[in-house]
C-alpha cells in the first residue's frame, strides 16, 4: 500500500475524493471518539464506568502513538 492508503488500490483522503478513509484519517478519528469516551466517562461515576475510562485512555494513547509513527520526522535517520 501507498502513500498511506487503507485499501489497496483505494486511493484519496478523508473528505476529498470520496474514495475511502486512509490510515491518517482513520487515527485522528480514533483519537477524537477515544477523547470523547474518556471526556464522558470522567463525569460518570461507578465501576463500569471506571473500566471505560481507563480502556479509552489506553486507546487513546494508542491512536496517537499511530498517529505519531504515520508521519515522518525530517531528523530520523534509517
Amino acid at each position: 500500500m501507498a502513500n498511506g492508503e487503507l485499501l489497496p488500490g483505494v486511493p484519496g483522503r478523508c473528505g476529498r475524493s470520496g474514495a475511502g478513509l486512509d490510515a491518517k484519517a482513520l487515527a485522528k478519528h480514533g483519537m477524537t471518539v477515544s477523547l470523547a469516551a474518556l471526556v464522558a466517562t470522567g463525569f460518570i461515576g461507578g465501576k463500569t464506568s471506571k473500566r471505560l475510562h481507563l480502556v479509552a485512555g489506553v486507546a487513546l494513547v494508542g491512536f496517537s502513538l499511530w498517529h505519531h509513527s504515520l508521519y515522518p520526522s525530517p531528523n530520523r535517520k534509517g
